[in-house]
C-alpha cells in the first residue's frame, strides 16, 4: 500500500475511534489552572479537604450527587488564617473580641486540626462580639455590590447566634437568629455593601437571647464580594486576605474531539447558591469553544434555561431548569443533530440543528475567561445514544 493509502487509512482510522469514543474523563484530560489552595467538602460540611493551588477540586455534600468537580471565579476573602485566633479575649489581629473566650476543651475543626475555638461567655447580644473592620475594603468594594458573611458553627446544645455588616453608609445589617447544629455545618448571610466610602465591618454577635451561650466552637469565618452565598473557603496563612483565582480547564481541539462529534451528557450539573440567590441577569458558560460557540445556563427573566449558541445564534433551549435540591440541576443532554437540550430525560422545544466549530475549549467559564459556572459538574461526559 502507498504512503498516502496509508496515512488515508491511518486518518480514518482515528476518525472511527474519535466517533467510537464513549467517554471524556475531565478528571486527566485537559490543562487545569486556578492561582491558590480552596476547601471543599468531603462528604458533608463537617469534613472539608484542601486543594492544592493547580489542583483540580472536588466536592461531596453529602446531598447525593457525589463527588463533583468545582468551578468558581476568582475571588478575594478578608479572613485571618482559617478561623478567628487568639487566646481568651485578645485575638489575632484584625479581629477585635468583646467577651469571647476560647473554647475549652480543644476540638478538631473541619479540616481535622484540633485546637481551641471561640465561644462567648456573656448574655446579651450586643455585648458579646466578634468583629472584624475590612481595612480598605470601602474603595475596594463597589457601591450596592452583593456581599456575604460566613462562619462555620457546631454546638450540641443547640444554641443560637447572629451575623452582623456595617455597611459602606454605616448602616448596621443584623442577620436573624441561626440556630447552631451538634456538628459543624456552615451558616452565612448575605447583604448589599450599601453606599457611601465608608469601610466595611462584619462579624458574629450572640443571638438575640438574655440567655448566657457558649459553643463547642467557631471556625472558618470569612467575609466574600459579589454574591449573597460564600465562595469555599481559602486559607490565609497567616494574612487577612486571600486571592483565589478562576478555575480554568481548557482542551485542545484533539483533546475535545468528542464534544464535536455528536450528541453528549453531563451527568450532573449544580450551580453554587440557591435559585432565589442566583435569580439576577447571569450567564453561566458550561463549556464554550469561544463567545459565538457555547452551552449556557442563563437566567430568562423568571426561570433558569440550558442555552446553545453556536455562530452566536441561539439553536436550542432546555425546559426551565428545576433545581433539584439547592442548586442541583441534573443531567444535561446535549443533542446538536436534533436540534435539543434535555433536562434529566425532559427534551426542550425543538431549536434548529447545528454543528459546533471545532476548537480550543472550556469547561467551567469562557475560553480567555468570563461567564464563570460557579457550581459543580461530573467529571466525565458521556455519549447519548
Amino acid at each position: 500500500m502507498s504512503s498516502t493509502l496509508l496515512r488515508i487509512a491511518a486518518a480514518a482510522a482515528m476518525q472511527g475511534a474519535r466517533r467510537s469514543k464513549s467517554s471524556l474523563d475531565l478528571g486527566v484530560v485537559g490543562t487545569f489552572g486556578r492561582t491558590g489552595a480552596k476547601m471543599a467538602c468531603d462528604g458533608s460540611q463537617a469534613s472539608l479537604l484542601e486543594y492544592a493551588s493547580g489542583a483540580r477540586c472536588y466536592e461531596d455534600r453529602g446531598d447525593g450527587a457525589g463527588s463533583l468537580l468545582c468551578f468558581e471565579d476568582g475571588y478575594r476573602q478578608w479572613i485571618q488564617r482559617s478561623s478567628i485566633q487568639g487566646s481568651g479575649t485578645t485575638p489575632t489581629a484584625p479581629w477585635t473580641f468583646t467577651s469571647w473566650n476560647m473554647g475549652s476543651p480543644a476540638i478538631a475543626a473541619p479540616d481535622g486540626v484540633v485546637e481551641a475555638y471561640p465561644n462567648n461567655t456573656v448574655s446579651t447580644s450586643t455585648a458579646c462580639r466578634a468583629v472584624q473592620a475590612l481595612s480598605g475594603s470601602g474603595a475596594a468594594i463597589a457601591d450596592s455590590t452583593r456581599v456575604c458573611i460566613s462562619a462555620y458553627v457546631k454546638d450540641a446544645a443547640a444554641d443560637i447566634f447572629c451575623f452582623r455588616v456595617i455597611n459602606k453608609a454605616g448602616t448596621t445589617i443584623d442577620s436573624g437568629n441561626k440556630t447552631s447544629a451538634a456538628d459543624w455545618a456552615r451558616y452565612y448571610n448575605g447583604v448589599t455593601a450599601g453606599v457611601g466610602v465608608g469601610n466595611i465591618t462584619a462579624g458574629l454577635l450572640n443571638g438575640n437571647s438574655t440567655a448566657q451561650r457558649f459553643w463547642d466552637g467557631m471556625w472558618g469565618v470569612q467575609f466574600d464580594v459579589g454574591e449573597y452565598f460564600p465562595h469555599r473557603l481559602a486559607r490565609t496563612a497567616g494574612a487577612a486576605v486571600a486571592d483565589v483565582g478562576a478555575d480554568s480547564l481548557t482542551l485542545s481541539a484533539g483533546e475535545g474531539a468528542m464534544l464535536f462529534d455528536g450528541s453528549w451528557r453531563i451527568p450532573e450539573v449544580s450551580l453554587d447558591g440557591s435559585d432565589t440567590e442566583r435569580n439576577t441577569a447571569n450567564v453561566f458558560d458550561l463549556w464554550s469553544v469561544d463567545g459565538n460557540n457555547r452551552l449556557s445556563l442563563e437566567w430568562d427573566t423568571t426561570v433558569w434555561r440550558v442555552r446553545a449558541y453556536q455562530g452566536g445564534v441561539l439553536r436550542a433551549e432546555s425546559v426551565p431548569v428545576a433545581w433539584l435540591s439547592y442548586g442541583l440541576i441534573g443531567t444535561v443532554d446535549v443533542r446538536p443533530a436534533d436540534g435539543v437540550i434535555a433536562i434529566e430525560g425532559i427534551d426542550g422545544p425543538v431549536g434548529t440543528a447545528w454543528t459546533w466549530a471545532a476548537g480550543i475549549s472550556r469547561f467551567g467559564g469562557r475560553v480567555g475567561g468570563g461567564n464563570e459556572l460557579r457550581g459543580r459538574m461530573s467529571d466525565t461526559i458521556t455519549r447519548v445514544t
